[in-house]
């Protein structure tokens, strides 16, 4: 009988210092950024401002804002495919459109502002 008393009372105290000991689970807010830090201030007098995000390092991350050709490169790109006589159309948005001469008939070209690339209409 004291036997049975014994082992009941060390099975309580065992289940009420788990009841003590257990805790609540933990809740973990872990934030991963990747890619190019910003900063809410200019590091150093190059660095540019990128609308709602902060100051970055140009040189260091060049890739951040495409660069989009200028009306004049997509012009050359367009005169070294073998076009000629070229006539600016339109040079908004992400195509640029020209209408130019190749093997002696007019042609329609166009241009990817974004990667540079020439095809024909």
């Amino acid at each position: 009988m004291m036997k049975r008393m014994l082992l009941a009372a060390a099975g309580l105290a065992t289940l009420a210092t788990m009841a003590v000991t257990a805790a609540p689970p933990a809740e973990a807010r872990v934030y991963v950024y990747g890619g190019v830090p910003y900063y809410g201030y200019a590091v150093a007098p190059h660095w540019r401002y990128y609308y709602g995000r902060g100051w970055y390092d140009p040189y260091a991350y060049s890739y951040v804002q495409p660069a989009w050709m200028t009306c004049g490169q997509a012009r050359q790109a367009v005169k070294a495919s073998g076009y000629y006589n070229i006539v600016t159309l339109d040079c908004t948005g992400k195509i640029y459109n020209f209408s130019a001469v190749r093997n002696g008939k007019p042609r329609n070209v166009s241009v990817n502002a974004k990667t540079g690339a020439v095809w024909q209409n």
